[in-house]
């Protein structure tokens, strides 16, 4: 998926390129449109017409159903929309538009291959009605073609009603977020106007990309949690509400679950992410932080390969970055993935990239990444080479073990500095509820870190030797019995690197700090430095190892 949303921007952006110069893409969205007397031009419901709505009004006017629902939505009639084409649709205009509708039938092909091998039936495909613009003296011949549907969210109240329908549960997840494969009414919802926004575009291409490269792999492993047998084995080990977070992980995999659209929600996000931003962001200390994540690392990898690892990232640093880039999307975005408040979201095509706002958000986390990259490049690479190497030992094909390698690297940088993708989120960071989201500040990183703790506790627990008895003429597998340590010596281990070893780094590396910033020559707390470190060290460690918790963890916070 990602590799597909690769490619979808960089088409995207040539397309654009094409079609308008960078000072027409930045103002696009606010160029409001004039009559001859300057004043500006008015829709029926009081909305001042911009480029971006009319050219989001010349995208609907690919095909009769869009077409249609486009005049009833604005309560104009037909010769009164053409007229607004015909006064100020440029010859670019024409050009993009058509453009678009090119580009959206390239995904056409995909989607109805996934939707015949999943429902057997094909996608009843839209068809585009050819027609002739005016611009000036120049006639312009368009073929038409498919735009989504899409109708504006505040100005209808039936389009909430659709809209709140697909917040379901279980197996009817499966169809929300599907409303482009769906048949389309041969009548205009009342009282509906069409979204006139350009967004529409980049949201329906990544609803397209998301279908063709998830839907298949996310039903599979729905139906498979379905299995009686392997629902059964997931209940009697780890109890029903485990299975239900499950179901409900690969749902969210499929289709996010919708926030709240209240007010308080909004504001709520909008100081939870900025207030995350505002700790994070261009903070020299937070991010001298990353350094810490060593540790994990050990405990990943081992403390002698990651000496090694470590070693080796310091020989060739670019070398390194750049087989680990290029082998790696996930390693390329790493900035958008680091934390799920702190995710840098993409650039929108009609942005204005050259503004004070717009460098200061995207330069915000640089640091923060650099340092990140400081252990979670040498982890990706060491474990890439350490199982690729093996797998060719084993005598397997190439192909085949570059993608075991693929994989099993990405699953250490996940372990060892966390991602914050929706298929590593935890229950609560999918919650639709903004106050649950509030109890998690920078919980991606202490998510992986429990995670991989007590993957090691329930290694201890269920695995280890069995042997095979016979008891009155049945054979059975029982555990053979073992020491608490042999059995939990993983545990403990991951537990000692994760959060003493790492608290104890965090804690010098937070006091070197103190000491270079707070100036003076403060004999006494020089000469007590130890008592110092050990009661920030006893405090930073009883917050991080209760950081996965919420609630508990703000309450650690407040009391260190």
């Amino acid at each position: 998926k990602t590799q597909k949303k690769k490619n979808e921007a960089k088409a995207f952006n040539a397309l654009l390129d094409d079609c308008y110069t960078k000072k027409e893409r930045e103002t696009i969205q606010t160029e409001k449109l004039k009559d001859k007397d300057g004043k500006p031009i008015t829709l029926p419901d009081g909305t001042e017409l911009t480029r971006e709505n009319l050219v989001a009004m010349a995208l609907n006017w690919g095909n009769s159903g869009n077409r249609s629902r486009l005049i009833a939505g604005m309560k104009m009639t037909e010769q009164e929309i053409q007229s607004l084409f015909e006064t100020y649709m440029r010859e670019q205009d024409w050009k993009f538009v058509q453009a678009i509708w090119d580009h959206l039938e390239q995904y056409g092909d995909g989607v109805n291959e996934v939707m015949e091998k999943s429902t057997g039936n094909p996608l009843k495909r839209v068809q585009p009605e050819a027609f002739t613009a005016k611009v000036g003296d120049k006639v312009i011949e368009l073929r038409g073609g498919y735009y989504p549907i899409v109708y504006d969210r505040e100005k209808s109240s039936i389009v909430h009603e659709l809209k709140d329908s697909e917040a379901v549960g279980g197996a009817k997840v499966f169809g929300a977020g599907m409303g482009s494969t769906k048949n389309r009414a041969e009548n205009p919802l009342p009282d509906s106007p069409l979204e006139l926004k350009l967004d529409v575009i980049t949201d329906h291409i990544n609803q397209q990309i998301h279908i063709i490269s998830m839907r298949m792999a996310c039903r599979d492993v729905y139906k498979l949690l379905g299995n009686q047998d392997v629902k059964g084995m997931i209940i009697s080990t780890f109890g029903n509400v485990p299975y239900q977070q499950l179901r409900g992980w690969v749902e969210d995999i499929w289709q996010a679950p919708r926030g709240e659209r209240s007010e308080l929600a909004r504001i709520v996000s909008h100081v939870r992410r900025n207030t995350v931003a505002a700790i994070m962001g261009y903070r020299v200390s937070t991010s001298l932080l990353n350094f810490a994540n060593i540790a994990p690392m050990m405990d990943e990898l081992g403390a002698v390969n990651t000496m090694a690892a470590m070693w080796a990232f310091a020989m060739h640093p670019q070398a390194m970055w750049r087989f680990v880039k290029n082998d790696s999307i996930f390693m390329r975005n790493r900035k958008t993935n680091m934390d799920q408040d702190l995710a840098v979201q993409q650039r929108k095509a009609f942005e204005k990239t050259n503004g004070i706002k717009y460098n200061v958000s995207k330069y915000a986390g640089w640091l923060l990444e650099i340092t990140d990259m400081m252990t979670s490049v040498p982890t990706y690479y060491f474990r890439y080479q350490q199982v690729y190497n093996e797998a060719l030992l084993a005598g397997k094909d190439e192909s085949v073990a570059r993608d075991e390698a693929h994989k099993a690297a990405h699953a250490s940088v996940r372990k060892v500095v966390g991602s914050s993708d929706v298929i590593d989120q935890a229950f609560i960071q999918r919650s639709k509820s903004e106050i649950d989201k509030l109890l998690t500040p920078f919980y991606t990183f202490f998510n992986a870190m429990m995670n991989a703790v007590w993957e090691k506790y329930y290694e201890g627990k269920y695995a280890g030797k069995t042997m095979i008895i016979e008891e009155n003429g049945e054979k059975k597998i029982v555990r053979v019995k073992e020491a608490f340590i042999e059995r939990y010596s993983g545990f403990i281990r991951s537990y000692l690197y994760r959060f003493v070893l790492m608290s104890a780094m965090e804690t010098g590396i937070r006091m070197m700090i103190e000491e270079a910033t707070r100036g003076g020559d403060d004999r006494k707390k020089r000469e007590e430095w130890y008592r110092r470190f050990l009661r920030q060290w006893a405090a930073n460690h009883f917050g991080s190892a209760v950081g996965g918790f919420p609630i508990a963890n703000m309450a650690a916070d407040a009391a260190s």
